[in-house]
């Protein structure tokens, strides 16, 4: 079931940078979702200059 609902959600994302804050529009949010059983995971941040 977890399988299924993945295919609906991107596991990844690109957010812009302005100065020291992420740049969401007005109805944006980060938020993540657990859709299996609860374990670890890990989160993977690259930064790229301009």
């Amino acid at each position: 079931h977890a399988h299924c609902q993945h295919l609906l959600l991107s596991s990844s994302q690109n957010i812009p940078i302005a100065g020291t804050r992420m740049d969401l529009g007005r109805w944006q949010r980060i938020f993540f979702l657990e859709l299996d059983r609860p374990r670890d995971r890990q989160l993977v941040v690259q930064v790229f200059g301009a």
